[in-house]
């Protein structure tokens, strides 16, 4: 593990998706022990999946972990109870992966990928991302 300065991690994701409006809220100085590759694809994968959901805002948020929440359709909950299960999907072209490797590259690093029930507020989906801080 290293430490990633997350708004400057942050304003490189926000950077790849321009297409998309971000909002964020993660104080200057917020530095995190992660693996920064792993991270990077955990986090392009949540994204990828708002965008799949029509999602046009994703918002950052810092609490005492990531909060990735978007605008896309919601998860039902008969749905949202299965997606961190290997091969399970909803979508025609998916391969139901995406979210459990995301959970696994987590956990091995001492961390967690969950679903937030109820997402942040202004927001239908809201994924937290347990990190270890540096500071």
């Amino acid at each position: 593990l290293t430490s990633v300065d997350l708004p400057a991690f942050v304003a490189r994701m926000q950077a790849a998706h321009s297409q998309l409006t971000w909002a964020t809220d993660i104080p200057q100085g917020t530095i995190v022990l992660t693996d920064e590759q792993m991270l990077t694809q955990v986090v392009l994968n949540l994204v990828k999946n708002a965008v799949e959901a029509e999602a046009d805002t994703i918002c950052f948020q810092w609490t005492d972990s990531l909060l990735v929440s978007n605008d896309g359709k919601n998860i039902p909950a008969e749905v949202s109870r299965n997606i961190f299960v290997p091969f399970f999907t909803t979508k025609p072209q998916g391969s139901g992966i995406g979210l459990p490797l995301s959970r696994q590259l987590m956990i091995y690093q001492g961390g967690d990928l969950t679903l937030l029930d109820p997402p942040v507020a202004g927001y239908h989906v809201t994924f937290s991302i347990s990190l270890q801080t540096a500071n």
